[in-house]
């Protein structure tokens, strides 16, 4: 899970950060290319084109997020990420749903 497709925040960033610590890993802290160039593009639109816009993002980012986090819940090697994987994962579907009915809707 070393990619940041979207973001994960609340009590699930700290429980991220808390695992990342205990198995030594550095968790990113800025974004990355990509995103600034996504924020850049969405910083140029308004009203309904960013509505769209802003939407087929959330869709694209969770899709990558649910793969990742699929992934990492099935075949992950270390057993916190494993275990933190599988209980998001059933959120970030959540999400991704609610991404989708977004698009629809705008």
């Amino acid at each position: 899970m070393r990619t940041r497709p979207c973001k994960i925040t609340g009590k699930g960033q700290n429980e991220l950060q808390q695992i990342a610590r205990n198995q030594n890993i550095d968790l990113p802290s800025q974004p990355t290319a990509i995103e600034r160039s996504e924020h850049e593009k969405l910083s140029k639109l308004s009203g309904t084109q960013f509505d769209r816009a802003y939407a087929q993002d959330q869709v694209s980012d969770h899709k990558k997020s649910v793969e990742l986090f699929q992934r990492e819940a099935t075949s992950g090697q270390a057993q916190q990420l494993k275990a933190y994987a599988q209980k998001m994962l059933p959120i970030l579907r959540q999400h991704l749903q609610m991404a989708q009915e977004l698009t629809r809707k705008t």
